[in-house]
């Protein structure tokens, strides 16, 4: 479904007129597998869903251009498989169609199954949101454990344990396929943002304003788990590996 919705999206995106939307349009989040040699430098760069040639065709020159710190084992550098999430944007242009782009987001482990959690109704009928922020760990074989709660933003502050509840027994049922350090899997440990959100969307998949009284941290929201740091932002759907094998260094022209 996913790889269809894309298509779609990518076939208006050429097609529409620039009048039809005033503002940058973005598709969702694209996985595409790569492998990164010893040195840093992507080796092949295959996204995950069927795209057009052109589309491909810029995503792969786009990537090309970023370079990394390799993998390490003991003393030496190795070659990693891994995932890069990324955006296609659209930018309207002066002949009425869009410019496209390609925007890198993170690097993480491939999901294979990732249901979304469903809407407590009890939220539903008492009109409250929720934005979770956690932390798992995906293991060698792509199961996914030890889902932690990093940050919980809800209406008013109120609690945040029914989302919270629906949420991480929704991620232990996620499979994933691990990253591949010198052709073996690693144990790799990711951000995973979850929204409950009640307003509509409009046909570019960005979220309406909504009446809805604001979001603070959830008064139940005590024994957070630690990072170290603090996230960047993640956009919603995006799973961010906290400790990837290989770190983005630069991008180059």
């Amino acid at each position: 479904m996913k790889s269809i919705m894309t298509s779609v999206w990518l076939a208006l995106l050429v097609l529409l007129p620039c009048h039809a939307a005033v503002r940058d349009v973005q598709s969702s989040e694209i996985a595409v597998q790569v492998s990164v040699d010893a040195q840093g430098h992507l080796q092949s760069v295959q996204p995950m869903v069927k795209l057009s040639a052109p589309f491909t065709a810029l995503i792969q020159r786009s990537l090309s251009n970023l370079s990394f710190l390799p993998a390490r084992e003991g003393s030496r550098t190795v070659a990693t498989t891994t995932w890069l999430y990324v955006r296609l944007l659209g930018t309207p242009a002066a002949d009425g169609k869009y410019d496209v782009s390609v925007r890198y987001i993170c690097t993480g482990p491939y999901f294979t199954r990732r249901d979304p959690p469903g809407f407590p109704r009890q939220m539903i009928s008492q009109r409250r949101e929720a934005r979770l922020l956690l932390k798992a760990t995906v293991e060698t074989d792509g199961r996914v454990d030890h889902v932690q709660l990093v940050r919980a933003l809800t209406t008013e502050g109120r609690p945040a344990r029914m989302f919270v509840y629906q949420a991480v027994h929704t991620l232990e049922r996620w499979r994933a396929r691990p990253i591949m350090v010198a052709g073996t899997p690693v144990i790799s440990h990711v951000l995973i943002p979850i929204s409950f959100m009640l307003h509509a969307y409009d046909s570019f998949g960005n979220p309406e304003a909504s009446n809805l009284p604001a979001l603070r941290p959830a008064i139940d929201a005590t024994g957070l788990a630690r990072l170290g740091h603090r996230p960047a932002p993640l956009p919603d759907g995006v799973v961010a590996a906290i400790d990837s094998p290989v770190k983005l260094v630069h991008k180059t022209r």
